[in-house]
This record gives structure tokens, sequence and C-alpha cells, in this order.
């Protein structure tokens, strides 16, 4: 939340260029985690889209839930791995982030629309109600991929 207040700080105070809060976020959450630079590699593919501070908010705060589950439970211990986040506008009505990861990944029968942890719960309700946008969950070999689609507000 601290990076937003200071993202509106040094802004319009109406929008946030959120392709850098997606960078300096990840960098930031990395660096708090203690996570030393050769063990998890970050890849960035964002550009600059701007997000007034009611789709800001929750959309970093979604973020954050999805990097720091990264950080917490994809890598073993003392495992090296990838993280890779991108954001792109798709279409004139659409904005998608995607993070994913290389890790362990999600059980074969996992269901975003009937999971009980928390962390994907909060990605689900802010996703779909507060964004106004869809979230979807695939599991990769390795890893697991987060796709989140929501309304472009440049375009309304």
């Amino acid at each position: 939340m601290s990076l937003v207040h200071e993202k509106l700080y040094r802004s319009d105070l109406n929008n946030i260029d959120f392709g850098e809060y997606v960078n300096e976020l990840a960098h930031m959450l990395l660096r708090n985690y203690k996570i030393k630079p050769d063990a998890i590699s970050l890849e960035l593919d964002t550009e600059s889209v701007l997000l007034p501070i009611d789709l800001a908010v929750p959309c970093g705060l979604m973020l954050n839930e999805l990097i720091t589950n990264i950080l917490k439970y994809a890598f073993g211990e003392g495992k090296d791995g990838e993280i890779f986040i991108s954001l792109h506008i798709i279409d004139k009505k659409t904005i998608e982030l995607r993070v994913q990861d290389n890790g362990m990944g999600i059980p074969d029968d996992f269901d975003i629309d009937k999971t009980e942890t928390l962390d994907f719960k909060i990605v689900k309700i802010i996703g779909n109600k507060q964004l106004r946008g869809t979230v979807e969950c695939r599991k990769l070999q390795p890893g697991t991929e987060v796709i989140i689609r929501f309304r472009n507000p440049k375009n309304e």
C-alpha cells in the first residue's frame, strides 16, 4: 500500500503507471523476503498502463497476494526458480495481468472457483468483483500461471 501512496504522491493523483508499479512491487517483495539474487530470477514484460486509484489499489493487492504466495510456497527450501509477470493492454477494452512461476505447481484437481485457500479466494474476489474481470489459474509443467483480464478504464 505504501507503494501506491508513493506513486500517487509522484503522479497526477488520478492515475498510477501500473507497469512501473509491478516492477517496483515485485523487486520490493523479493528484497523483503530476503531472496538471494541468484536463487529466484524475475522476468518482467510490462507496458505503461495507467490505472485510476480505484483500480490500482485492488490490482496491487491482488498482485501482492500472488507474488507473496509464490515466494512462500512455490519453491522448496533452497530451490532455485523463476517468476514471470506480464502486463499488457490486449485490446481497447481489456488489460491482462499474467503471473507465472516454475515452482511446485498446484494440485491436478485444483479449481480456483472451489478453493478454500485464502490467497486464491482474495485473488478471485478482487479479480471478479472489484476489477469486474476474469481470473484463470492453470497448472504448468512445472509451475502455475494466473491470468487476470479486466476492463480498460480508458475505454469505458
